[in-house]
């Protein structure tokens, strides 16, 4: 595709640039695992719920606790990293963060052996990118640039912070609350540059295309967490309920490019866009089964279903989409947990975090990814006397897919590229 109108192609530009996203990402819904017992089971916790961080699985499992006190959750290391195959002119492109999360800190009360409140802090989600990135004799449709300078920075944290309560209603059934307050922000800043020299012999460039581009987007939210429990001889059941309701919004996104060398048809070009505009957030429904096998094995798995996000506001199709809608998604979990004398567990499990979207579907100016990951935890407790325990685990997810890029500079005319990626997150939890 030849582009001959130099505004047509600082509008590519502009779209070529839309979000992009690290571990934080709207294209799975999958979250951060976390809680000293839930992490170490893949997540598989709704059956179980039975210590602090079931305040975000399943408040209803908190009676079940054993204890009193406060618990915390930290990964000390999150990393992760997205390839792109045949981009920029066919090479590769890996984005990729590393950083250190808070994941959970809660407080759990029981006046009776009916009833329990807590107070949580959740990081549900993180992601943070600075990086930059040269690439030569890259391709714009059939126009070839000598340089390509892409400084992509990123940051995106999602909290929750909240209260629960739960009672028993027998021997058998338990019901629970949490209702948190959900906090999310985004910022990130994106700068390419190409670049053209005819005469190798010059220092400056003859021909220079910049682009710039800033977004900042905050939500605040209300999620109330519903659960049910049950527990029948060695068998535990349970059921949670979720969907953040949206108060506030403020999305702003600004554009700038230019173009030099262009002769008579160097210009400049600016876009500002901004929102309040709020957006539906899905239902998640959770449910979970575990049986006590024997006195040191347990296992446990669980359903995790997500239903389908349309965004109802129109999107300029000029300018990069301010959200994206969504299908539904299923995903899965598996896990066991064994006791070694009386101080040491080992859990174990495995998961899937599937996308929430069609790359193929996505317009030439959209941002899709189609990576459905799988991931293994594994994690190992002392609790001396079952009490104070501290736990050690690592989370470790990989995936392959496509996605569509844009059609600047991303595979051509908005077609899908190869896409994997590859997550590894050690985290260290602790009860007093």
């Amino acid at each position: 595709m030849k582009i001959d109108n130099p505004i047509a192609l600082l509008i590519l530009l502009a779209l070529s640039t839309a979000p992009f996203f690290a571990h934080s990402s709207p294209f799975e819904y999958k979250p951060l695992l976390t809680g000293e017992r839930a992490a170490g089971l893949a997540g598989a916790f709704v059956a179980l719920s039975d210590d602090q961080s079931g305040m975000l699985y399943n408040p209803a499992g908190l009676v079940r606790a054993d204890a009193e006190g406060t618990a915390a959750t930290v990964n000390v290391l999150s990393s992760h990293q997205t390839e792109y195959e045949n981009v920029f002119g066919g090479t590769s492109w890996t984005r990729s963060s590393v950083d250190l999360i808070p994941g959970f800190t809660g407080s759990l009360g029981k006046p009776d052996e009916n009833t329990a409140y807590g107070f949580s802090i959740v990081v549900l989600d993180a992601g943070a990118e600075d990086q930059t990135d040269q690439f030569e004799d890259v391709s714009v449709g059939t126009e070839q640039y000598d340089e390509l300078r892409v400084h992509n920075n990123f940051s995106s944290v999602r909290y929750l912070f909240g209260v629960s309560g739960a009672r028993a209603l027998n021997n058998e059934w338990s019901i629970g609350m949490s209702l948190y307050i959900d906090y999310e922000d985004l910022d990130r800043s994106f700068t390419q540059r190409l670049s053209d020299d005819a005469d190798p012999l010059t220092v400056q460039d003859d021909k220079v295309a910049l682009v710039q581009v800033q977004r900042e987007n905050s939500s605040i939210g209300i999620r109330p967490v519903l659960g049910i429990h049950r527990i029948s001889g060695d068998w535990r059941y349970g059921l949670s309920v979720t969907q953040t309701i949206p108060i506030s919004r403020d999305y702003f996104y600004a554009y700038s490019a230019s173009l030099n060398g262009f002769g008579n048809n160097d210009i400049a070009f600016d876009l500002i866009d901004k929102s309040d505009d709020t957006v539906k957030q899905p239902l998640e429904i959770s449910i979970g089964i575990a049986n006590q096998v024997s006195d040191d094995l347990l296992w446990t798995m669980q359903i995790d279903h997500y239903t389908s996000r349309v965004i109802a506001s129109p999107q300029d199709a000029s300018k990069p989409p301010r959200d994206l809608s969504a299908k539904s998604v299923t995903n899965f979990a598996v896990a066991l947990e064994k006791a070694i004398g009386s101080d040491w567990l080992y859990r174990t499990g495995l998961y899937t975090n599937f996308a929430n979207n069609n790359a193929r579907e996505a317009s030439p100016f959209e941002r899709r990814e189609e990576i459905d990951a799988y991931g293994v935890t594994f994690s190992v407790t002392r609790a001396p006397e079952k009490k104070r325990p501290w736990t050690l685990g690592v989370q470790v997810e990989s995936g392959n897919g496509e996605a569509t890029l844009g059609d600047v500079g991303f595979g051509g005319n908005g077609e899908t590229v190869d896409a994997s990626t590859f997550g590894l997150n050690a985290f260290v939890s602790t009860t007093w």
